[in-house]
């Protein structure tokens, strides 16, 4: 009779959609309320689990569970490259692509996860946190487009790149939305894919036709810039050296690529890129050596720079998702600081 109560118990859980919604619940609640140091210990420890596991996780601990957050989220399906659309009170896709010209703000965003784990919307809780903030506080209509790039090692470079590309079109060129209204955004590798995004722009801006301008600004959070960085400070990061070793092992086909600007942006030439961007980086960030010197590269190729350095032991990505900040304040203060600027450069 236990038995039977038992599995009748776990059915409830496991076998309804309802009881898996409320098991994860459950499992997830402990996550936010541990102390942040272990959150740090455990993010970085997780680095030794197979690829495939470390994918799951991500997926289980973030994915939205009610219907709510899903209703905001509306997948595209295109030629050459996937993503979702996420906006409130949308009946499908369709709907998102109509309204998307009418937006006072459209964000291209780009997730990180070193190119290889992560999907389009596993920061729904920020998502929702810029759209609602951009209409309260600054009474500005906007929706987010998160591209769902392949991941390596089952899709190399460029893959991931040339999908951004190709992205950042579909809004410009099939939706006819103006890229004035338009900014690019993305954390850790996503950071990266913005800035190469940039690069071949610049690149194209004599070649496409119709032209294919630039886009009125860049959000760059705690980007992985440089691929050929070998030396890092000693910080207790939520990422490691290995880590990135491992990340370019499964990205890059050739160690020769490291040095290609299209792969470490690092060593770019903005002169050309005339549209601000707004650069962010944890007090204990390991790529903080890396995200400084770019910031001083493309002040002297003449860009407007606003950056934000994290304070209070700030590490990698706390300012997109709150499970990496050491608090909920800070994490929803520095949050603020890139909303803030997304509003007031569309305005300009």
């Amino acid at each position: 009779m236990l038995n039977i109560l038992l599995f009748a118990i776990l059915f409830a859980f496991v076998g309804t959609r309802n009881g898996r919604v409320l098991l994860m619940k459950t499992l997830r609640a402990p996550l936010s309320e541990t102390p942040f140091s272990v959150r740090r210990v455990l993010t970085v420890n997780s680095y030794l689990a197979p690829l495939f596991f470390r994918r799951a996780m991500i997926y289980a601990a973030t994915y939205p569970l009610t219907q709510a957050e899903k209703s905001w989220i509306h997948h595209i399906s295109e030629a050459s490259w996937n993503g979702v659309w996420i906006a409130p009170n949308l009946k499908d896709v369709k709907q998102a692509q109509e309204i998307a010209p009418e937006q006072d703000l459209v964000i291209l965003y780009i997730h990180g996860g070193g190119f290889t784990e992560g999907y389009s919307y596993m920061y729904m809780d920020t998502f929702q946190t810029i759209i609602r903030k951009l209409k309260n506080k600054h009474n500005m209509r906007a929706s987010i487009l998160s591209l769902e790039y392949n991941l390596s090692p089952e899709h190399t470079w460029p893959t991931a790149s040339t999908e951004a590309l190709d992205c950042y079109r579909y809004l410009i060129h099939d939706l006819g939305i103006s890229p004035s209204k338009v900014i690019l955004a993305g954390d850790s590798a996503g950071g990266n894919l913005v800035a190469t995004t940039l690069l071949r722009l610049k690149d194209r801006q004599d070649d496409d036709l119709p032209p294919l301008p630039l886009p009125a600004g860049a959000v760059l959070l705690c980007p992985w810039l440089d691929l050929t960085a070998q030396a890092f400070p000693a910080m207790h990061d939520t990422i490691t050296p290995k880590m990135l070793d491992a990340f370019k092992a499964r990205y890059l086909t050739n160690a020769n690529q490291m040095q290609d600007p299209l792969v470490s942006p690092m060593y770019g030439d903005f002169s050309r890129i005339r549209c601000p961007f707004f650069v962010a980086y944890g007090s204990q960030e390991i790529l903080k050596p890396s995200i400084e010197t770019f910031i001083a590269n493309i002040k002297r190729d003449g860009c407007d720079v606003t950056v934000l350095r994290g304070k209070e032991n700030t590490t990698h990505n706390w300012l997109i998702t709150s499970l990496m900040a050491t608090s909920r304040a800070v994490y929803e203060r520095d949050c603020q600081a890139y909303i803030d600027w997304m509003a007031t450069t569309i305005q300009q």
